[in-house]
């Protein structure tokens, strides 16, 4: 076995030697060939390039005289003669250009320029002005020149210039002389290479013939041990000493899933797994090398063909053959009682555990024999030290705390006369060190055919922790009663006394509000009557002042009347029928002229779907929305270019679970104002939370406004709710449920009169449609004048137009083509100044709009019938 491994392995390395012998010795004549044909072209190159330089070189010694050209130049300035000055002037002119020409590239950079610029010099000098003064007998001194230096510095760089061009030219023959050294040592490598190729070829040729016959010896030695392990019933393989596997059994084929075919090219290391190989041939190595059966019984684990781990244990043999030692190896499957031994050891893991977190003591009472075994964790408990025989009986007996020992004696003897099978007992155990433990004692009988016990097992459990918190919470519970029923002794004194004084606050409050009250109307009342009196300005707001300042404070009285009512749930509803448009139209006209004032915008938006009828508290249902408006316009009235508040009412969507009769009414508070963070809107419904809580706040307030609109709609069975953002839009919407009567009036017939509006506000249009629509007028929208003619010639009632009252251009056309026209003015900021034939906005009350309309549907039929 180990001839034929050996003569495969020389084949093949014969083979591979072979074949890469060949392939370096193409790849070195295919390399040798283009680097030699690439050096030519270089060498070619580079060899003109040094004749050019050179022949550069040579033209600037002849330009320059070798450097003396310098010398010349001056000697002939010195002597005047202009002709040879010139002359060697043009031929520095000549050596500059030749300086800069592509044959002087290749030199050093510094030198060239140095030289340009040294012969730049000479080249610029004034001849002229020398040569007079060189006449006149004066010494020249237009530049400060020094020849002799210059001379000697020309002479030293175009040496150097020659020392470089020689040094490329014995560089270009020492790589010429060297790139012939690598070409005959490349030769004679290609040489060595064939010729080192024949070697292997013969060697090869010979082991082939030697493996030939030694593999038909193998494939006959394979196919007896096939034979004969086949046979075999077990789980039985035979190796090498190295681990190849010469033949396995059917059964394991069987056992590991692999075909027959699939062991003939296989090592025993592919069925092990990789922490068990070395362990593997240290068994199989210690078998061969003493020749003994010592490894007996060893397991293992051997992996299946689809990589499950199959416990096995291992058993060694050999015999001797002509190629060797054979080992025979033997499994025998031990899933079944590894199952079993794991199984054990999880049972008895988790009983042990189990035993452990109880903190139980165990004990087995053989009742044939008298005999009482005990845990470790019971002779702990007891604080008996093991090591020395105990007579467990006496022990078990001893142990009973001697005031309990009768009673536990009884109930034993009871419990193995009777049929049960189970024991419980509670006692004391008394340890070695003289502490006593409470313990409650569980344990199970096994009884014979005719009842009798034979054996108890049990356990006792310490349950002294238990029995000392049992016995302190009786003691605390104890204490705890007495202190319960002195407690409420004195709750039911503070009650009654906090039920006394929040009597007498209230009737204190409701008499002195009434006391505060009345002198605070008469100021105002008086105070009402002295504005209409002739007054000066300044007369005129100080009764303004006093006016202002008396409402505030009969506003800020009103507000903690309120919530103390409210408060101490003395506050009752009082539900009538209320009607809700003319009701809403006098709480918004009082705010009129304070947001005319302000310069601000007031939209009132009644829904088609709102009941005319409604059966609520008027008086809570006016506190609730007199905050919320005062708050809107409050915090708007800063907001540029100008604030906008929006009442909005109209029916919830959600109408389930309300009895007939009943509406959910929804109302909708909108301003523009400085909008409330998150932190502040968890506690904006609390009484006296301000928004602004600085020294320098831009609102005042007392922060119960909200606090008493939350309060009322809870005791009107309401939600209100809160939706804002820093800077954005602030909606408070209050949902009330209020009784509605069955019969909601006369329903509105259609107006014999069409309504050509323009409104560029898109809120006010939305409120106005809404109001017209509702009460049967026909509206026809336009936003120029030729849509309007257009809309007055296609109508076939008699039209009004309505119209802003700062709308110039749709007033004369209206004059123009004798048509009525309804103006909206804006709302005067002084109350003497109101008229009741004019149509106001901020707010547009429907009633005023509805009147203005009917009195101009009047004088139309009036008209007509005259007509």
């Amino acid at each position: 076995m180990n001839g034929e491994k050996r003569n495969r392995v020389i084949l093949n390395l014969s083979i591979v030697v072979l074949f890469t012998l060949m392939v370096l010795i193409t790849a070195t004549e295919t390399i040798r060939f283009i680097d030699a044909t690439a050096k030519v072209d270089n060498a070619t190159a580079v060899v003109a390039q040094i004749q050019i330089q050179e022949d550069s070189l040579f033209a600037l010694d002849a330009l320059t005289n070798r450097g003396l050209v310098i010398k010349e130049f001056m000697d002939a300035l010195n002597a005047g003669d202009l002709f040879v000055s010139d002359s060697v002037r043009a031929r520095l002119i000549s050596a500059r250009e030749l300086l800069l020409s592509e044959g002087m590239l290749g030199f050093p950079k510094d030198t060239r320029v140095d030289l340009w610029r040294l012969l730049g010099v000479y080249t610029s000098f004034e001849l002229d002005g020398y040569s007079r003064n060189a006449g006149a007998g004066v010494q020249p001194n237009l530049v400060p020149l020094n020849p002799q230096v210059d001379t000697q510095t020309l002479i030293r760089d175009l040496q150097n210039l020659r020392a470089q061009q020689k040094k490329w030219v014995s560089d270009l023959a020492a790589q010429a002389l060297g790139s012939r050294h690598l070409n005959q040592t490349q030769s004679y490598l290609v040489i060595f290479l064939i010729l080192l190729g024949f070697i292997p070829l013969f060697g090869g040729i010979v082991t082939s013939r030697h493996f030939a016959k030694e593999h038909q010896q193998l494939l006959n030695t394979r196919e007896y041990f096939n034979r004969l392990i086949s046979s075999l019933p077990g789980l039985v393989l035979l190796t090498t000493r190295t681990g190849e596997i010469i033949g396995a059994s059917k059964a394991v084929s069987t056992f590991l899933g692999h075909s027959p075919e699939w062991y003939q090219q296989a090592a025993i290391e592919q069925i092990l797994p990789k922490r068990f190989q070395q362990q593997y041939q240290l068994y199989s190595q210690n078998h061969l090398e003493t020749k003994c059966g010592t490894v007996k019984g060893r397991e293992l684990l051997l992996l299946s063909a689809d990589g499950k781990e199959l416990p096995v244990e291992l058993f060694f043999g050999d015999f001797e053959t002509a190629d060797g030692d054979v080992l025979v190896v033997s499994f025998r499957d031990v899933r079944e009682q590894r199952a079993l031994y794991q199984r054990y050891q999880r049972v008895q893991r988790r009983f042990d555990m189990a035993m452990t977190a109880s903190r139980d003591g165990l004990w087995d009472w053989d009742l044939s024999t008298n005999e009482v075994l005990f845990s470790a964790s019971w002779l702990e408990m007891m604080g008996i030290l093991g090591g020395h025989p105990l007579n467990g009986l006496v022990v078990f007996e001893d142990c009973v705390f001697p005031e309990d020992r009768p009673r536990v004696k009884r109930q034993l003897e009871a419990f193995l006369r009777g049929k049960d099978i189970l024991f419980r007992a509670e006692h004391r155990l008394r340890c070695r060190d003289g502490s006593v433990r409470d313990v409650v004692s569980r344990a199970c009988a096994q009884r014979d055919g005719n009842g009798k016990v034979l054996r108890m097992v049990g356990v006792h459990s310490d349950v002294t922790s238990f029995k000392e918190v049992e016995r302190e919470v009786l003691r605390l519970n104890r204490n705890l009663e007495d202190r319960v029923r002195l407690r409420t002794q004195q709750l039911e004194n503070a009650l009654v006394s906090a039920e006394a004084a929040n009597s007498a606050k209230a009737a204190f409050l409701a008499v002195m509000g009434h006391e505060i009250r009345t002198p605070m109307n008469g100021v105002i009342g008086m105070t009402d009557l002295l504005a209409k009196t002739t007054l000066d300005r300044e007369q005129k707001m100080m009764v303004d002042t006093v006016r202002r300042s008396s409402q505030s404070l009969l506003s800020t009285l009103d507000h903690i009347l309120d919530y103390v009512a409210l408060e101490s749930e003395s506050a009752e509803i009082s539900p009538a029928e209320l009607q809700l448009v003319e009701f809403v139209e006098g709480l918004v006209d009082s705010v009129g002229l304070q947001v005319a004032k302000n310069k601000q915008r007031f939209i009132l938006h009644i829904e088609p779907d709102l009941p005319a009828i409604v059966i609520a508290d008027a008086a809570y249902l006016r506190k609730v929305l007199c905050n919320l408006i005062d708050n809107a316009i409050k915090f708007s009235v800063y907001t540029a270019p100008h604030g906008i508040i929006q009442l909005r009412l109209g029916l919830a969507e959600d109408q389930s679970g309300l009895a007939q009769g009943q509406r959910r009414l929804e109302i909708k508070v909108i301003d523009n104002g400085i909008g409330i963070s998150s932190e502040q809107r968890s506690q904006l419904f609390e009484p006296f939370v301000q928004m602004e809580t600085s020294r320098a706040r831009r609102f005042g307030g007392t922060g119960l406004g909200l606090a008493i609109s939350a309060r009322i709609v809870k005791l009107m069975c309401g939600q209100i709710a809160l939706s804002s953002a820093p800077g954005g839009d602030t909606c408070f919407a209050v949902e009330l449920v209020v009784g509605v009567p069955e019969a909601q009036g006369v329903v509105e017939e259609p107006r014999r009169v069409a309504v050509l509006a323009c409104i560029p506000d898109v809120l006010l249009r939305n409120a106005v449609d809404v109001m017209l629509t509702v009460n049967g007028y026909e509206v026809h929208w336009f936003e120029s004048l030729a849509e309007l003619s257009a809309k007055v010639d296609g109508l076939a009632l008699p039209g009004v137009v309505l119209a802003l009252a700062n709308n110039q251009s749709v007033r004369d056309y209206c004059v123009s083509h004798n048509l009525k026209m309804l103006a909206l003015s804006e709302r005067p900021r002084d109350k003497a100044a109101l008229s009741v034939d004019r149509v106001y906005t901020d707010p547009l009350l429907p009633s005023a709009l509805l009147r203005a309309l009917e009195r101009e549907q009047r004088g139309l039929n009036s008209f007509i019938s005259g007509a």
